[in-house]
């Protein structure tokens, strides 16, 4: 069974957000049900109605998991931590990315592609 999965970025994003989508796709399986950015100008000074749509995709069980990728992921962070239900942590290590879904039950990353590198 594919693992459904929504991802989202703002114009700094894009290009990572790409990348890591067609890893999901490619290397892991997964079916990406949320993708509302085409191009990097889709991107620019969404990241609260991304983050918005994103709680309602997971709200309504169309998915369980959620990546954002932005400057620094922390801001989208905030925002769709205000949904209830919603758990999301701005991640800059696999580590951390790990821990926080086995802890804690994350289901919302934010990645900043100015911290994180894309490996």
């Amino acid at each position: 069974m594919k693992t459904k999965i929504a991802i989202a970025c703002d114009d700094l994003g894009f290009e990572t957000k790409e990348a890591l989508k067609h890893y999901l796709i490619e290397e892991k399986n997964a079916e990406i049900v949320y993708d509302p950015v085409k191009v990097p100008e889709d991107g620019v000074n969404t990241f609260a109605v991304l983050a918005d749509e994103m709680a309602e995709t997971i709200q309504r069980d169309k998915c369980r998991l959620g990546i954002y990728i932005c400057g620094t992921g922390i801001g989208f962070t905030c925002q769709i931590n205000k949904h209830w239900g919603i758990r999301a942590v701005a991640v800059t290590n696999p580590y951390s990315a790990k821990r926080a879904r086995l802890s804690n039950n994350t289901q919302v990353i934010g990645l900043g592609c100015r911290v994180n590198g894309l490996e």
